[in-house]
């Protein structure tokens, strides 16, 4: 009897382990599989999606339908109208779902979700075939379902347009291969399972995907009437980036919905001989350097100069430079350090202002750049021989040398004609005009340039002195209190900022009106993106709240919630 008893224990164990080893979906996706993207709880999602789309709702307009179910029916069709009618047919929807793609076009996939009540959902399952016949691999049952083919594995249902696909699936149930949860790619990210949805991809798999792309697009803008030096140009660029991209070896992203908040992060990591792995950045930014740059709308700090460098480099057949030319250029990358800082305002588009601040490591080099700036700036339409620039400079003249604040602020004025043969008898208003701006304070540079009337270089002057900056702007604690520990790269962006300079610029018959309604309106920063690197791993963050949006969104219905 006790041997009886001690069998039958190690039988339940047995059991349990079974039952536990396939809680999650997760452990179905082969390691054949090129990644997966995967939803903790649809009932959770979609609770998570009808608030969001509820607070985004002007009062008195009722949300239309159940969000998530709309994009379930338009990716893998069926006639539910919600969650719950999942539930009805016998489907966990409190449990995890995924989708798992078996090549990298993604045009094969395949979906794995939990059952709650088996018979159920194999008599809801029946009644919607008309005569049912089994087919059976490798012990397994599996039906003609629509376009596709589907089966039950333990407790849970997958379905595939493919039959190779599913019969991968039933291969790994059959412990014929490892699950992608084991994949080395996937073990060096530790993505978490408990954020809403979790997406992860080889990226050997998805530089595939972008080498087609490289190669089709030349070819389509040869059909469009694109020249041989354009197409040059853009082959250059492709292989640029398909290098870069070849270095990385992996990808992973996390999603995470509360309220109006969205967090994106995620994660890639260069293989350790790779350049990049020795170009990418990894000093902390100091969030007090937002202390010097002005409250625009895009504001960022990074330890950006050596993306910089080899961005010149991989484009070096593709740019002709004199000798003092290139000894200039590369004399300035010499004269500044690692650490660049940027703020960039949309006025009116076309119109912006931008400026950018570098640490100055030798000044004389630094000083030398400045003055040949002149000379620099006309050479640019002999640096892309043979390209059709979009722009073709006409004139640099130095303007007046002005005392600000007790700094120096050296300008130069650019004309220059832009070449666009599409927009001729069109009534677009491009500036024709450049205004850039030159000063150093301290171990500062500090490069402004501007398509307006306006000196966005006295901005930052006045945030170092202790004016108005972008770490005094509304919003700037509440973003940057949710970066990454120790980033490397941040960008903080207001999101009704450029909302309202695009309703400026456009000519739609209500933006006007609206501009009206939404112009005092405070701005803030609403997102934050930031990057940090910790040995071959690099991760990015995003946070974004769309509480800005959604005043808008309830000034445009006439109403807030």
């Amino acid at each position: 009897m006790r041997g009886i008893k001690f069998y039958m224990s190690i039988i339940s164990i047995f059991i349990g382990l079974s039952v536990l080893s396939y809680g999650s979906v997760l452990q179905l996706v082969p390691d054949s599989a090129v990644g997966f993207v995967r939803v903790k709880s649809l009932r959770g999602l979609s609770d998570d999606l009808k608030e969001l789309v509820s607070q985004m709702t002007p009062m008195g307009t009722e949300p239309s339908g159940d969000p998530l179910a709309e994009l379930l029916k338009r990716s893998f069709g069926g006639k539910y109208q919600s969650v719950s009618d999942l539930e009805k047919l016998g489907f966990d929807v409190k449990g995890d779902f995924a989708v798992a793609f078996t090549t990298p076009d993604l045009k094969r996939f395949f979906v794995l979700m939990g059952i709650s009540d088996r018979a159920k959902l194999e008599t809801s399952l029946a009644a919607l075939i008309p005569n049912p016949r089994p087919e059976i691999y490798s012990g397994a049952k599996y039906f003609k379902f629509g376009e596709g083919y589907y089966t039950i594995l333990h407790n849970i249902f997958v379905f595939s347009k493919d039959l190779d696909s599913l019969t991968e699936v039933i291969d790994l149930y059959r412990h014929r291969s490892k699950p992608i949860l084991e994949e080395a790619g996937y073990q060096s990210l530790s993505l978490s399972l408990e954020d809403d949805v979790t997406a992860f991809a080889k990226m050997a798999d998805v530089i595939e995907v972008y080498g087609m792309f490289i190669e089709q697009l030349p070819r389509q803008i040869e059909q469009s009437g694109g020249t041989e030096s354009a197409n040059s140009m853009l082959r250059a660029q492709g292989k640029m980036m398909s290098n870069m991209i070849g270095q990385i070896q992996l990808l992973g992203v996390n999603v995470e919905i509360e309220g109006v908040n969205i967090r994106v992060e995620g994660a890639i990591r260069f293989k350790p001989e790779s350049e990049l792995a020795n170009r990418i950045g990894d000093k902390v930014v100091r969030l007090e350097e937002f202390s010097d740059l002005p409250p625009y709308q895009i504001c960022g700090v990074g330890d950006l100069k050596e993306m910089y460098l080899l961005t010149r480099e991989r484009m070096k057949d593709q740019i002709r430079m004199d000798e003092v030319t290139e000894k200039l250029v590369g004399d300035f990358w010499d004269g500044v350090g690692d650490m660049i800082s940027f703020a960039l305002n949309l006025l009116n588009p076309p119109l912006y202002e931008g400026v950018q601040v570098f640490r100055v490591v030798d000044l004389e080099k630094v000083r030398r750049y400045i003055d040949s700036s002149p000379e620099l700036i006309r050479k640019l339409n002999e640096v892309f021989p043979g390209q059709r620039m979009p722009f073709e400079v006409k004139s640099v003249e130095w303007g007046k040398t002005e005392l600000y604040r007790g700094v120096e602020i050296k300008s130069l004025k650019v004309r220059y004609r832009i070449n666009n043969p599409e927009a001729q008898g069109e009534q677009i208003q491009m500036p024709s005009e450049l205004n850039v701006f030159y000063a150093i304070k301290g171990d500062r540079l500090i490069i402004a340039g501007s398509t307006s009337s306006g000196n966005p270089l006295h901005d930052v002057l006045d945030a170092m002195e202790g004016g108005s900056s972008a770490a005094d702007a509304e919003g700037f604690y509440e973003v940057t209190g949710q970066l990454l520990p120790k980033p490397t790269t941040v960008v903080l962006v207001s999101t009704l900022g450029i909302i309202k300079s695009v309703l400026k610029s456009t000519s739609q018959p209500n933006a006007a009106a609206m501009y009206m309604l939404i112009q005092n309106l405070p701005e803030r920063y609403s997102m934050a993106v930031s990057t940090s690197r910790r040995g071959e791993v690099i991760r990015g963050r995003m946070n974004l709240s769309l509480e800005d949006i959604k005043q808008v969104t309830s000034i445009s219905g006439g109403g807030a919630r």
